[in-house]
C-alpha cells in the first residue's frame, strides 16, 4: 500500500492504514492507476439518501466506501477498489 506518512517504519513494523469511506473508489473496470488498486466483491451495499455505503471483501481485507447514490453496482459482483495514496494515512499499531 502506497501512502503519505511522517511514521519511521520499518518492514518488520506493524502499522495501520487509515482510508476514510469517501475516498475509496469503485469500479466494474480496472483503473489505469497501478498503486492502491484491488480486486474485489461488492459484500453489501445501503442505499443513504445522499450516498449508498458499500462493504467491500479484497483478498485478506476489507473496506467501506461511500459512492455516489446513482453508481449503478450490483452485491455480490467483482469490482476494483482504488484509493489515491495521497488519501492514505499511516499510524504505528503501537498507537492504537
Amino acid at each position: 500500500i502506497f501512502c503519505r506518512t511522517d511514521v519511521r517504519a520499518t518492514d518488520a513494523d506493524n502499522v495501520l492504514v487509515l482510508v476514510r469511506p469517501e475516498s475509496v473508489q469503485l469500479s466494474t473496470l480496472s483503473p489505469a492507476a497501478r498503486e492502491n488498486v484491488w480486486p474485489g466483491e461488492l459484500k453489501e451495499k445501503t442505499f443513504l439518501g445522499d450516498f449508498i455505503d458499500c462493504e467491500i471483501s479484497c483478498d485478506g481485507f476489507s473496506l467501506r466506501a461511500k459512492v455516489d447514490p446513482y453508481c449503478d453496482l450490483a452485491e455480490g459482483g467483482k469490482v476494483f477498489v482504488s484509493v489515491e495514496p495521497a488519501r492514505c494515512a499511516v499510524i504505528p499499531a503501537s498507537e492504537t
